[in-house]
C-alpha cells in the first residue's frame, strides 16, 4: 500500500492526489518540495555556511550569493514543512488502516455469527422436518392400532351377543323339554294306568276288546317307544349328555379341549350342533306328544263308546 506521493530520499515522485486533498497541501509546493535535492541533516542546517575561498567580490555575485542562501533556507524550510505533512499524513493512514482493520475483523466476526445462526436455523429446520415426519407416522401408526382396536371389540361384542344368544336358546330349549317330558311322563302315567284298568276288566268279562282298541294301545307303544328312541338320539340321559352339561368333571375337561381342536381346526362348534339337535327333538317331541294325546282321548273314548 503507498503511503505517501513523496519520495524524502531525493528522487522524484509525483505526490498522490487523495493525500493532497486529504492534507491540504497545494500542488505546486509537493512539486517544489519534490525537485529539490537532498534535505542536509540538522548539524549541517544548524551549521553556518562558510563562504568559498574565492568568494565574488564584485556585487553581482555577492547578490547572488544571498539569492541562494535565500532559496536554500527556503528550500529546508519546504523540507520541514514537507516532513511533517508526511510524517502527519503516515500517521493518518496508519489510523485509518488500523480502523479499517478493525472495522475488517468486526465484520468478519459479525458474518461468521450470522453464518453459525444460518446453519444452526438449518439444521434446526431439517430436526424439525424429521420429527413432523416421526410424528405423522406415529400418527399413522396409532390410527391403524385404534382401527384394529375397534374392529378387535367390535368382534368380542359380537361374540358375546351370540354366546348369549346360544345360552339363552339352549335355556329355553331345556325348559321347554323339561316340560315336555312332564307332559309326557304324566301321559305315560295316565295310559299305564288306562291299560292296567283295561287288563283287569278283560280278565273279568269273557269277551276281548275290539281290534281297533288293540290296534290303539298297540300303536301308543309305539309311539313311547319312538319317543324313547328320540330322546335317545337327541342325546337326553346319555354319557355324551351328561359330559356336555359337566356332570362328570374330569371328562367335561377333555370334551372342552376337543371343542377347542374343532375350532382352531375350523370344525363346526359343538354347542351349536346341540342346539340345533335340541331344536328337531323338540319338533319330534311336539309332533309325538300330538299323536300320543289324540290316541289316548281316541281310547278312552273307545273305551267308554264299548
Amino acid at each position: 500500500m503507498q503511503t505517501t506521493g513523496i519520495n524524502t530520499d531525493g528522487g522524484e515522485s509525483r505526490p498522490s492526489y487523495h493525500l493532497q486533498h486529504a492534507l491540504g497541501v497545494d500542488e505546486s509546493i509537493l512539486k517544489a518540495a519534490a525537485s529539490e535535492g537532498p534535505s542536509p541533516s540538522p548539524t549541517q542546517a544548524t551549521r553556518p555556511h562558510t563562504a568559498p575561498s574565492a568568494a565574488p567580490s564584485s556585487p553581482e555575485g555577492q547578490e547572488i550569493s544571498l539569492e541562494v542562501r535565500q532559496l536554500r533556507l527556503e528550500n529546508e524550510n519546504l523540507r520541514s514543512q514537507n516532513a511533517a505533512l508526511n510524517t502527519k499524513a503516515i500517521h493518518s493512514l496508519t489510523l485509518a488502516v488500523e480502523t479499517l482493520h478493525d472495522n475488517a475483523q468486526m465484520i468478519g466476526h459479525r458474518a461468521s455469527a450470522e453464518w453459525e445462526l444460518v446453519r444452526e436455523q438449518q439444521e434446526n429446520r431439517a430436526r424439525i422436518t424429521h420429527l413432523e415426519q416421526q410424528i405423522r407416522a406415529q400418527a399413522e401408526h396409532i390410527g391403524q392400532l385404534d382401527r384394529r382396536k375397534a374392529n378387535a371389540q367390535a368382534y368380542m361384542t359380537e361374540m358375546d351377543e351370540r354366546d348369549g344368544r346360544h345360552i339363552d336358546e339352549k335355556s329355553a330349549l331345556h325348559k321347554k323339554i323339561t316340560e315336555l317330558n312332564a307332559t309326557i311322563y304324566q301321559m305315560g302315567r295316565q295310559n299305564s294306568a288306562s291299560e292296567k284298568k283295561i287288563s283287569a276288566e278283560e280278565t273279568t268279562q269273557d269277551s276281548t276288546y275290539p281290534q281297533e282298541v288293540r290296534d290303539l294301545a298297540a300303536h301308543i307303544e309305539t309311539l313311547v317307544a319312538e319317543k324313547q328312541e328320540a330322546e335317545e338320539w337327541a342325546g337326553f340321559g346319555s354319557p355324551e349328555w351328561e359330559l356336555l352339561r359337566g356332570k362328570d368333571k374330569g371328562n367335561a375337561a377333555v370334551v372342552r379341549q376337543i371343542r377347542v381342536l374343532i375350532a382352531e381346526q375350523g370344525g363346526q362348534d359343538v354347542a351349536g350342533l346341540e342346539v340345533e339337535k335340541l331344536g328337531d327333538a323338540e319338533t319330534e317331541i311336539s309332533r309325538l306328544f300330538g299323536q300320543v294325546s289324540l290316541l289316548s282321548n281316541a281310547t278312552v273314548a273307545g273305551y267308554y263308546h264299548r
